[in-house]
């Protein structure tokens, strides 16, 4: 019996091109979702971020994650005597200007003042 050759090959190749691309888009528009927008210019002023880069922020400055109770986690950092918490809630959105400002305020004892705008 003659095989009959329907073209899977073709539309596979197709699909993974297409595939393909969709990642490098997505990987892309990740990397620019996470690069920091500021609001204004100026470097003074608290930029619009998310968690994630709030959570490498602390962490690449000696900060430790203590514990989690639902989307919120609890951090501390600790420079010679003085030991610095607070608290990062989880989300997939940018956090507002306020919770940032509260996070740079409550660990500015350990980091020092303006940590998060450098």
């Amino acid at each position: 019996m003659p095989t009959v050759s329907v073209g899977i090959v073709d539309d596979s190749e197709r699909d993974r091109a297409h595939v393909r691309q969709f990642l490098a888009r997505y990987e892309q528009e990740k990397h620019q979702r996470f690069l920091i927008r500021e609001y204004a210019s100026g470097a003074a002023k608290l930029a619009v971020v998310r968690s994630r880069e709030v959570v490498a922020r602390i962490e690449s400055r000696g900060g430790r994650m203590l514990r989690q109770r639902g989307s919120h986690r609890f951090y501390e950092v600790a420079a010679g005597a003085v030991t610095a918490r607070t608290t990062v809630p989880q989300s997939s959105r940018d956090l507002p200007k306020g919770t940032l400002a509260r996070i740079e305020r409550d660990l500015e004892p350990a980091l020092g003042k303006g940590w998060l705008r450098r």
